[in-house]
């Protein structure tokens, strides 16, 4: 093969790769930040909720932050994996971001949680005003019955504005883009979960680089077929 041909291959391999990985990074995207996963078509109820300042609180009082709710339990094991990160993300976004994690568990097992803050669940800040902490475990006047809640975590994200945004995979990357767009996603690609994401895409080199293998193989090998009877026919 001669230089020229091994120079085209790398260039039809490069172009695919980057082709491969941009598709992908826009699903991605799009998957992390606006997943259609709870129900709002009959608009967002108000129930107030008490925290665990004592405070009976609704989506609509903080107006003027945008507003992260994640819906968790216990022993959800990708909510504490997303909530572990929230410490990190209140200090960056201090002055503009709230958050009000709903437990489906008993008041008594939250108030467990954030008075003793036993490991993993040491990371909790019980006594920040801008992440409280409600349960949400009645059959009337609850957001998990009005949203048909039955996997978690689930996220809602409003604008400064009180406004419905998304109701995204990531709670930690819809609140990142909300604040700082699309290139304030430092905290996202830390977490697990993107991490995780990186080496499965890395192992889709694999299969994609066969595939080219194969399909300029067979290109190379037709030309070749068909140059030679060209020549037979001359």
């Amino acid at each position: 093969m001669s230089k020229k041909r091994v120079l085209r291959f790398i260039k039809i391999y490069l172009a695919g790769l980057f082709i491969m990985y941009s598709l992908i990074a826009i699903t991605a995207y799009n998957s992390l930040t606006n997943i259609n996963a709870i129900n709002t078509d009959n608009g967002i109820p108000n129930f107030r909720l008490e925290n665990q300042f004592g405070e009976l609180k609704s989506f609509s009082d903080s107006k003027g932050k945008v507003l992260l709710v994640n819906f968790w339990f216990k022993n959800c094991k990708p909510c504490l994996e997303a909530m572990k990160h929230y410490p990190k993300l209140l200090e960056e976004h201090d002055s503009d971001l709230a958050i009000m994690s709903i437990s489906i568990d008993s008041v008594q097992t939250t108030k467990n949680l954030l008075e003793q803050k036993p490991k993993p669940w040491d990371f909790l800040i019980p006594d920040n005003k801008n992440w409280t902490f409600y349960n949400d475990n009645r059959k009337e006047n609850s957001y998990v019955e009005e949203f048909g809640i039955t996997y978690y975590p689930k996220y809602l994200l409003f604008n400064k504005q009180g406004e419905l945004t998304s109701t995204p995979f990531s709670g930690i990357a819809g609140a990142e883009i909300e604040l700082g767009g699309i290139f304030g996603l430092d905290l996202t690609f830390k977490t697990e979960a993107h991490k995780e994401a990186r080496v499965e895409l890395s192992y889709l080199i694999i299969p994609y680089t066969i595939l080219t293998f194969l399909i300029l193989g067979i290109i190379f090998i037709i030309k070749r077929f068909t140059r030679k009877k060209n020549a037979i026919l001359k």
